[in-house]
């Protein structure tokens, strides 16, 4: 079973952290806050505008192996 998402959401930092450091990034930038929960299905428009753009490359060559 997946975990919860602040579970996994304090993972990610922890892991996160040396690389922030490692190329001088402010760790303050690991704090946000999310607008949607996707596990509910709901997201914003950049996914939908990445989603097409994803379609958009795959509708160029349908035989291509990516």
């Amino acid at each position: 079973m997946i975990e919860s998402s602040d579970v996994l959401l304090e993972r990610w930092k922890k892991q996160m952290e040396s690389v922030f450091q490692d190329v001088g990034l402010d760790l303050q930038l690991l704090t946000f806050t999310t607008e949607k929960n996707g596990r509910n299905h709901e997201h914003t428009a950049d996914l939908d505008q990445a989603i097409a753009t994803l379609a958009e490359v795959y509708q160029v060559d349908p035989a291509a192996s990516w």
